[in-house]
């Protein structure tokens, strides 16, 4: 079986909607039960999520998500399709103060104009 990384988010999305850490069959309108059941247990191999085998009683057998894990909620926050990611979260620039402006008798680097009478040239460092 190819994995499918689409698939693979709505399963993790599914369980972390879940309210309770009771076992449940995800059921995805389109998917054939059995590929839903493989990629259950390929996220559980890869520690994604927490599940169990079970018997349906018909003789298949499928898998039913209980939770995700720690690392499940890492990987699906950043496998999470961009403009959801967006909408939840709206980057907040800090405030910054504005530079102080120096005196007209300062340049940039903050030394001081002199007069050219004093001798030491057009420009020192402040003492």
């Amino acid at each position: 079986m190819k994995r499918d990384l689409a698939l693979c988010v709505a399963i993790m999305q599914f369980a972390e909607s879940k309210s309770d850490d009771g076992l449940a069959t995800v059921n995805l309108q389109g998917v054939e039960r059995g590929v839903v059941s493989g990629h259950v247990q390929m996220l559980k191999d890869a520690g994604l999520i927490e599940a169990e085998r079970s018997n349906n009683g018909i003789g298949s057998i499928c898998w039913q998500v209980r939770r995700l894990t720690w690392a499940g909620h890492d990987w699906l926050d950043a496998h999470r399709p961009k403009q959801a990611a967006r909408r939840r979260f709206v980057a907040v620039k800090p405030k910054t103060e504005p530079e102080p402006e120096l005196p007209p008798a300062y340049n940039a680097a903050g030394i001081r104009r002199v007069s050219s009478r004093s001798g030491a040239g057009p420009w020192e460092h402040p003492s």
